[in-house]
């Protein structure tokens, strides 16, 4: 494709026709904005008007839900500047280079779990035991420490191995929100908290994942709202989400923008992972669903998952 100074295209290859989806004969003498419309030739003219300048230029583009390669380069036509301007559609080729950017993060992010953060549970564990060891004696305190980190790096493992394989759905079914909240609440100690499940909903989904979804959430509402602390789940208004929120302390605004990092934990049960929310999120990203931190009307935390599809 060669183009001139006022963006217009005065002579289109082959190479172009699947990108604009035009024939070449109703591309030549038509300017950027007539073919792709204004915001795709506001995204183009710097690269053109660079590439008029003297420079060439690569960069990657998407139009219509594809992902395009384009090169310029700089030509001299009878002493007047023009652009000369080739394009290739790379979406399968990004996609996969995305995917497995993902993969290789995600893999990064587990082995840094298992040789950073279980190494201080691991050591108070170890302390613990030289100094039963040296006393000859076995406090209560002292097991109870033991049994604590223990405790937690048994949970960092079990959230990690959790974490390495969210960007996969194993086993899509047919199932409903309370089924998988109720499941879930029967494998949390829950001490003398309650569950109120108010709608029914029937959704498709990962049930094994999304067991794993509500029992962090369930842990996160009993590690900062306490053993008596009310959960409530339901759907939203729309069908095309769910609920889950507590009658906790709630989170404040500052944090909600980093609650689902990894490593975060300010509740008073120190033998949480610290994934647990950063495991929500993923889960949610895995469905194509989406997850925003609001606050409950009781003034607790608010956890609203939306993009659902609801099924009869």
């Amino acid at each position: 494709m060669l183009f001139d100074t006022d963006l217009r295209y005065r002579m289109v290859g082959p190479d172009v026709l699947p990108f604009s989806k035009r024939e070449a004969t109703d591309m030549e003498g038509k300017t950027i904005n007539e073919l792709f419309g204004e915001s795709a030739g506001a995204e183009l003219e710097p690269e053109l008007r660079a590439t008029l300048g003297g420079d060439s230029r690569s960069f990657d583009m998407t139009y219509d839900d594809q992902i395009h390669h384009i090169e310029t380069r700089p030509v001299t036509i009878d002493g007047a500047p023009f652009g000369v301007l080739v394009t290739q559609e790379v979406t399968g080729e990004r996609e996969t280079t995305i995917e497995l950017e993902e993969k290789t993060e995600r893999l990064e992010m587990v082995a840094s779990i298992l040789s950073h953060d279980l190494r201080n549970p691991l050591n108070v564990a170890l302390g613990h035991l030289d100094e039963l060891q040296a006393e000859g004696t076995a406090s209560q305190e002292s097991l109870s420490e033991i049994r604590r980190a223990l405790t937690r790096m048994d949970t960092i493992m079990e959230d990690a191995h959790v974490l390495a394989r969210t960007t996969t759905l194993n086993d899509v079914e047919r199932t409903t929100l309370r089924s998988l909240v109720e499941s879930a609440w029967l494998t949390v100690p829950t001490e003398a908290a309650t569950l109120d499940v108010k709608d029914e909903l029937t959704l498709e989904a990962d049930s094994g994942l999304m067991r794993n979804l509500f029992e962090n959430l369930i842990r996160n509402a009993i590690s900062h709202g306490g053993p008596t602390v009310g959960v409530h789940v339901g759907a939203l208004d729309t069908q095309r989400g769910f609920y889950f929120e507590d009658d906790g302390s709630g989170i404040d605004v500052e944090r909600r923008d980093v609650v689902f990092d990894s490593g975060r934990t300010s509740g008073d049960d120190k033998s949480h992972s610290g994934l647990g929310l950063n495991i929500v999120q993923e889960i949610v990203t895995a469905h194509g669903w989406h997850i925003e931190v609001t606050d409950a009307t009781s003034g607790g935390a608010r956890f609203e998952i939306t993009g659902v599809t609801p099924h009869e």
